[in-house]
């Protein structure tokens, strides 16, 4: 078990290798505030600390699309989940304790990967979470398990 404690804005670990696309991402982890992870330069962040509950994705390409899928990000706090997030070349998909939470195909790195199937994406994948700026607390995220499958 690796339990980080955050106390300022986005901090985390990150995995000492690189995994390339398309992969899953499987986490075990339980926090007292949000989870976050992160591949190349998205993010996917489970109770989004600005808007609790809320499911926030950012495109793995760099595009600055930050979707908010409200209420599809909420868990149990201090207590363990189950975390997939599957990024594939025709669809992306989270679920949360085996209950499928997003599904969509029209990421921009999707399109991207249809207009060049020979795009390469390597990168290393990063356990964090943030703390806003007007709130002086102290995140804990507890990660029991991570697993990577490039598929």
């Amino acid at each position: 078990m690796l339990e980080i404690k955050i106390a300022e804005i986005v901090k985390g670990v990150s995995t000492p290798q690189k995994f390339k696309f398309p992969l899953k991402i499987e986490l075990r982890a339980k926090t007292s505030s949000e989870i976050m992870i992160e591949y190349a330069t998205g993010c996917l962040d489970i109770n989004w600390v600005h808007k609790r509950g809320s499911l926030f994705i950012s495109d793995i390409m760099g595009n600055n699309d930050y979707l908010n899928y409200k209420k599809c990000g909420i868990i149990p706090l201090n207590e363990f989940v189950d975390i997939e997030w599957i990024l594939g070349r025709d669809v992306m998909a989270v679920k949360i304790n085996g209950e499928l939470r997003h599904i969509n195909n029209d990421q921009k790195y999707i399109k991207k990967i249809k207009e060049n199937p020979d795009l390469e994406i390597s990168s290393d994948v990063k356990i964090c979470a943030d703390i806003p700026e007007d709130i002086n607390e102290i995140v804990t995220v507890t990660v029991e398990s991570l697993r990577v499958t490039e598929i």
